[in-house]
């Protein structure tokens, strides 16, 4: 069985629930920097001129204004994911391409995200990466796993002409 604390302060029922034989996967306290990087990650790319709220591409610029309601939720996911790709402890598992709806290219298909667009994102990620103070390991693990997703990611992309 597996446990996720949510609260500040709740060190002492996580070593209780793990000594009656839950694994914790998520323990905020634990993951701080995790939900740190996602945090400032996911409001700056709000606020990035090439993929945010005033992106020349008229579906990101929607959804940067539209669909703010559903950050939190992918805060989450991203939090998950971050946290994993840099040693854990959460665990996330990624979809494989083509086998699922949830999959990132079908969760960015409709964007059409160029691939410029796509590494000025990156870029974010690392600016992100780099205002936090995160070590180089795990900074270079989390952009070597977020350029891994390039292509599903661009997916839905067609060239202007094309």
């Amino acid at each position: 069985m597996e446990s996720i604390e949510l609260f500040a302060g709740a060190g002492g029922l996580g070593m209780g629930v793990s000594r009656a034989g839950f694994t914790p996967r998520a323990v905020i306290e634990w993951d701080r920097w995790c939900a740190a990087v996602v945090d400032h990650f996911s409001d700056a790319i709000v606020k990035n001129p090439i993929v945010g709220q005033t992106s020349e591409n008229p579906r990101l610029r929607e959804w940067h204004t539209k669909n703010l309601d559903r950050l939190p939720g992918l805060k989450f996911m991203r939090t998950l994911w971050v946290c994993d790709v840099s040693g854990g402890p959460f665990k996330f598992t990624a979809t494989k391409p083509g086998t699922t709806p949830l999959g990132l290219e079908q969760a960015h298909r409709d964007l059409r995200i160029s691939p410029a667009e796509f590494d000025e994102v990156a870029a974010e990620l690392g600016r992100t990466l780099a205002f936090l103070k995160v070590p180089k390991p795990e900074t270079d693990e989390v952009l070597a796993a977020f350029a891994a997703h390039k292509g599903e990611v661009t997916a839905g992309y067609v060239a202007k002409g094309g």
